[in-house]
């Protein structure tokens, strides 16, 4: 946002983008900066527009007839395009999300158009930034806590003597979520450039080879990690420019570091959790593991992207990222 710009508030976004003409114009702006591209051959800017059919093209090269909301999530779409944006809109510019219950509220919908409607959307705040630099913070969490208390359940009337029925069996004790590692929670995992960018994902396990996988794909090689003490980032910060860590085990969560004089710790990472548990608490209340990822996305998407109001719509349209169907999520 440059600098004296108001953000674009709801009233300005409704102003703005009253009618479907203009709501297209924002995603072929977004979408396709040098021209539309056509999703067979590729050619760029080469198309010519259907009149008759407003956001439709025709490829000049294969002739194939295609639209802007083709090959994307909001491909086959009954939806108005304003309904998109105002849903992307609302779902962007709350640092904590909404969910898909309120949103049907304010959009006057249905509950399962709108659970549909934010998973597609979140589906495209999942385009990655570039390679994480500088100075990198990595941590894992995990998602999942302590179980509810249940009520006690009131013991049985007394039965005469006579009437004694037989012993009932044995039966298991009802199986409680843990708090910290174990099979009832699930491991998120973060990397964050200090007063940079942000990445997350699901971690299947706190092993060096699983964690790995992600910091080679996600950090740079020239770039210094600051960790905590486990023992799986030993040897990946070999493999880095430096590591620096604090050990939470002995109450220390921030230092300074004399061979490098940079500041260890990992607040940065926890902070990004704190924001993720806090959506889960008020907004959100309950994720599943199936789609746990997909609020992962949304979660970093709101930290990249803080202070952008405006670029937060032509990022979340102009990503990458197929169409998402609703058998794919049921199954």
């Amino acid at each position: 946002m440059k600098p004296g710009r108001d953000p674009l508030t709801l009233a300005e976004l409704q102003r703005r983008f009253s009618d479907e003409a203009e709501c297209r114009a924002l995603l072929e702006r977004a979408r396709w900066p040098n021209g539309p591209v056509c999703p067979r051959c590729g050619s760029i800017d080469h198309a010519s527009r259907i009149t008759t059919r407003p956001g439709d093209f025709t490829c000049l090269d294969c002739e194939r007839r295609f639209s802007v909301t083709a090959g994307t999530p909001m491909d086959h779409t009954h939806l108005p395009i304003c309904t998109w944006i105002i849903a992307a809109y609302l779902l962007t510019t709350s640092s904590k999300g909404i969910s898909s219950l309120k949103l049907a509220s304010l959009l006057g919908l249905q509950y399962r158009t709108t659970w549909h409607l934010a998973r597609r959307i979140r589906a495209m705040m999942a385009d990655a930034p570039d390679l994480l630099r500088g100075l990198v913070e990595l941590d894992e969490t995990y998602i999942g806590g302590k179980g509810r208390k249940r009520n006690r359940p009131q013991p049985p009337a007394p039965v005469p003597l006579f009437e004694q029925p037989e012993p009932p069996k044995p039966q298991k004790p009802a199986k409680r979520r843990r708090r910290g590692r174990g099979p009832d929670t699930t491991m998120a995992f973060t990397a964050v450039e200090r007063g940079g960018k942000a990445r997350m994902s699901v971690l299947a396990t706190h092993s060096t080879e699983a964690i790995a996988r992600f910091v080679f794909d996600w950090v740079a090689r020239s770039a210094i990690i600051s960790t905590d003490e486990l023992p799986a980032y030993l040897g990946i910060g070999r493999m880095q420019a430096g590591h620096i860590r604090v050990n939470h085990s002995a109450e220390e969560f921030a230092r300074d570091d004399a061979r490098t004089g940079l500041r260890a710790h990992v607040n940065t990472a926890e902070s990004l959790h704190a924001l993720l548990k806090r959506a889960i608490v008020g907004v959100w209340h309950w994720i599943s593991d199936k789609h746990l990822g997909r609020y992962l996305a949304e979660t970093a998407f709101h930290w990249n992207n803080r202070g952008a109001f405006e670029g937060r719509l032509t990022a979340v349209f102009g990503a990458q990222h197929g169409p998402v169907r609703l058998k794919a999520l049921l199954a």
